[in-house]
């Protein structure tokens, strides 16, 4: 194979910067990972994909959420208030591409979501969670003219 010189002296920078902060010269894929996750996030920021703050933003951490270990807006009076699951809004993948599209046309914040984001958020998940009564067995609403007796 022929080589030019220049690709031979980057591959031989490459080699010796891979030597130096292994150590040993040999680092993991996970060590090569790490060491390359700040220029991968900030060529994701400047090609407007916003979505790795998002998720760092807002990442779900209660148990009590059936969105635990993913990423759940959450709709608190205060920053600093209690982390109610009633508060947890699930985002789906969906809606996190348009959370980051409405970011880049200044509609919406890594920070707050617009309005009609949260409405669809709100709308999701009631839908799941009506979703999730269907397949345990429960109708969604009680069928028409079956009321329960008063008095």
């Amino acid at each position: 194979m022929l080589y030019l010189k220049e690709d031979i002296a980057e591959l031989q920078s490459q080699l010796d910067s891979g030597t130096r902060a292994g150590g040993t010269g040999r680092r993991t894929a996970t060590q090569r990972q790490l060491a390359d996750l700040p220029m991968v996030l900030e060529s994701e920021q400047l090609t407007g994909n916003l979505m790795p703050q998002i998720a760092d933003r807002w990442p779900c951490k209660n148990s009590q959420c059936r969105n635990k270990g993913k990423t759940c807006w959450q709709n608190k009076k205060r920053p600093d208030g209690p982390d109610h699951v009633s508060n947890h809004y699930p985002v789906p993948g969906e809606l996190f591409r348009r959370w980051n599209r409405e970011i880049n046309e200044d509609l919406s914040t890594v920070e707050q979501p617009s309005q009609n984001l949260i409405v669809q958020l709100v709308n999701w998940r009631e839908s799941v969670r009506l979703g999730c009564a269907r397949t345990r067995g429960y109708p969604a609403h009680p069928p028409t003219g079956l009321h329960p007796r008063v008095g």
